[in-house]
């Protein structure tokens, strides 16, 4: 877009692009300095198993969660309606959740309240922004 198109800028203009660019390409402190694709890259494991799983209404059997997401984006690809019947992206929120380390964040702390289900909808619009890309 040109200047004469874009919108003025609001109240916390360039903080989006400012995650956006930590997240793909500076590096994110949170993350431990990594960018998200190294932290949801591929896994070794074979996707395809684990979408055929996940389709069936089973667990994908990833290892970590680019072997989920990618899973469940085979899965989606192969079959996008039996996606949405399998309720795979319910599915693959839960296991993902389920492979973040025990922390202080995950145990919850003190003056958090709202957290979770902000947390939660951040990942199903992380999950969806991917299943789109």
């Amino acid at each position: 877009r040109d200047a004469r198109t874009r919108p003025a800028p609001g109240p916390g203009a360039g903080e989006a692009e400012a995650v956006a660019a930590a997240l793909l390409a500076d590096g994110y402190p949170q993350l431990g300095g990594l960018r998200l694709g190294e932290v949801i890259g591929p896994d070794p494991g074979d996707a395809g198993e684990g979408a055929a799983r996940l389709l069936a209404g089973r667990s994908s059997g990833g290892t970590t969660v680019g072997g989920v997401l990618g899973a469940a984006a085979t899965a989606f690809r192969r079959d996008p309606a039996g996606h949405l019947r399998a309720r795979v992206d319910e599915r693959v929120l839960t296991e993902v959740l389920a492979l973040r380390p025990d922390s202080a964040r995950s145990a919850g702390r003190a003056g958090s309240a709202g957290a979770p289900e902000r947390d939660e909808a951040a990942g199903r619009a992380l999950l969806a922004s991917l299943a789109t890309a």
